[in-house]
């Protein structure tokens, strides 16, 4: 293909998705004690900045009826929400070595699929309780903006109280009305604290959220896992390592009964936002939702992982929905592993959301100059740009120094991933 023709094709592309204005089998892992209702429309999760006031007094109303509604008959703790705290805790319990209780649900590729389900089945237990459909709104950390609105009294309640030994003093969920029942372990959560404690931004190296830029590295990524499918697994090329956040982590090991990382010398998205979020108080104890195991003791908890999940949404859909491994992998990990406690396999989980019963207001774009662009759209137009761009320059005139999308994309092609300061 000659010169002209091969720039007559990149313009195309760009003038094409400058006019576009963003725009399997499976089954849903149902709700316990709950019989599976017909979907008839797919619930929309919304941008908490897009929530009107009655949707955000839903959505609080639904996590405190939770937090008084009986537990499921198969689960021992106090009512229906400390039953997501306590199985979330479990699924990070060293292994007893019984067949089916492969895959921690964390530090590999389970991480996605199984929240994927873990989110569903709380949707559907937020349904129960407000007899309507609900869905999970979403906290995209990468606009300033929202940081307002998430921790607002109306919604998830303020930052902790430095004076107050950083616990929510104010909102729905402040010290004396959300009490902290499933404390997990003292050798990963040493304070044991009662109430809900967020030391936003008080952690060593943990003093900002991820960026936009950040998460359209995370899109680079070709590849959704690489061996050996954990948490040493190569950043520069395996989106759930990068999402999942280690950095530097050299294994896992059982510390105290729950499985922890080693090594890892700061986070990256997922992992960092759970960190400025909880923090640790003055004496190093980590707050409610930096404590992995028992995180969902924080309602944020749900709104950061809803955006996660519709950032694997985001991959999935420019990428065929690629899961892997598809065998040989860690118990558990594998595509058609069951996902302990859930009867679904991680493959029935790497679909369209949509045939899972819920979808997103909006995906995540990259952003180039003033112009957002949908990935799958920028994953052609940058394989077009690799494939224009690979003669030498005198065989390109012009090119480099007229083209703000070429030096857009060479910059993102080009660079590795940020470190967070």
């Amino acid at each position: 293909m000659r010169w002209g023709r091969r720039a007559g094709v990149l313009v195309s592309l760009v003038m094409l998705i400058s006019a576009c204005d963003g725009g399997i089998r499976s089954d849903v892992p149902p709700s316990p004690g709950a019989e599976r209702a017909a979907v008839v429309q797919p619930v929309v999760r919304k941008n908490v900045n897009n929530l009107t006031l009655e949707e955000k007094a839903e959505f609080v109303e639904a996590i405190l009826r939770l937090k008084q509604a009986r537990p499921p008959e198969s689960d021992e703790v106090g009512n229906w929400y400390d039953h997501f705290v306590a199985s979330h805790m479990r699924k990070l319990v060293c292994w007893t070595d019984e067949p089916n209780q492969g895959g921690f649900g964390h530090n590999g590729p389970d991480i996605l699929t199984w929240h994927r389900a873990f989110l569903l089945e709380f949707e559907r237990a937020m349904s129960t309780v407000m007899g309507k459909p609900m869905a999970i709104p979403y906290w995209d950390w990468t606009d300033p903006a929202s940081i307002a609105t998430v921790f607002a009294d109306d919604f998830m309640g303020g930052m902790g109280d430095p004076n107050a030994g950083y616990y929510v003093m104010s909102g729905p969920f402040k010290k004396g009305d959300w009490r902290i029942n499933v404390k997990g372990f003292e050798s990963t959560n040493p304070g044991q604290f009662d109430w809900l404690v967020r030391a936003v931004g008080n952690m060593p190296g943990m003093s900002t959220l991820p960026s936009r830029e950040e998460v359209q590295q995370a899109m680079l990524r070709t590849q959704y896992d690489v061996a050996p499918w954990g948490v040493v697994s190569d950043l520069d090329v395996s989106f759930r390592a990068f999402v999942d956040g280690s950095v530097n982590a050299t294994g896992t090991e059982c510390d105290g009964g729950i499985v922890s990382i080693t090594g890892a010398t700061t986070s990256l998205v997922h992992g960092t936002v759970h960190m400025w979020v909880g923090g640790a108080d003055d004496q190093g104890n980590p707050g409610s939702l930096t404590d992995t195991a028992t995180s969902p003791n924080d309602p944020v908890f749900w709104l950061h992982h809803a955006y996660i999940d519709l950032l694997t949404e985001t991959w999935w859909a420019a990428n065929n929905y690629q899961y892997l491994p598809v065998s040989g992998g860690p118990r558990g990990s594998n595509r058609d592993d069951r996902m302990w406690p859930y009867l679904q396999t991680n493959g029935s989980m790497a679909v369209p959301v949509e045939t899972l019963g819920y979808r997103y207001d909006a995906l995540f774009e990259i952003e180039l100059g003033t112009t957002f662009i949908p990935v799958a759209k920028w994953l052609a137009l940058r394989g077009a740009y690799n494939d224009l761009c690979s003669p030498s320059a005198s065989e390109r005139p012009g090119i480099e120094a007229n083209s703000s999308y070429s030096r857009t994309l060479s910059q993102l092609t080009q660079s590795k991933y940020r470190i967070p300061n």
